[in-house]
């Protein structure tokens, strides 16, 4: 097996650590030792978080429904690699492919309405409260 580098999803791009300690990424199963994730540090996480204050102020303005739509597709491309997601699953988590496709993948889907539901009742919260603040 080929093995595993986790990197950085950072501005779009997938970044690999440069010069960073890495800790081992093993196989809960058999103990081998099967990739290795870096410990990244202050100067890629400021550089995380800044990409992601300035991603936000364009986020921010995509309409609720076009926001829900994006997760939905989320839901859809999961349940159509379900079978890669189980897979990766089984890996990291020492869980039967099986279970993980039965019911880890459906729980993993079923958060993602979990928020979709819950920006949903913040937007129409937030319409009542300005209809009731008018009335005041």
């Amino acid at each position: 097996m080929e093995k595993i580098v986790i990197k950085n999803f950072i501005n779009g791009d997938w970044q690999e650590e440069k010069n960073a300690k890495t800790v081992p990424l093993y196989n809960p199963s058999t103990g081998e030792v099967i990739g290795e994730v870096p410990m990244s540090g202050k100067e890629t996480c400021e550089k995380a978080i800044a990409s992601a204050a300035e991603a936000y102020k364009t986020w921010r303005l995509v309409p609720l429904g076009k926001r829900m739509g994006y997760i939905y597709k989320i839901r859809e491309l999961m349940e159509r690699d379900k079978e890669k997601i189980a897979q990766g699953i089984a890996l990291d988590q020492a869980k039967q492919i099986a279970e993980a496709k039965t019911s880890m993948v459906p729980l993993f889907a079923a958060g993602l309405f979990y928020f979709v539901f819950n920006a949903l009742v913040a937007f129409v919260m937030e319409r009542i409260e300005k209809k009731m603040s008018y009335y005041r």
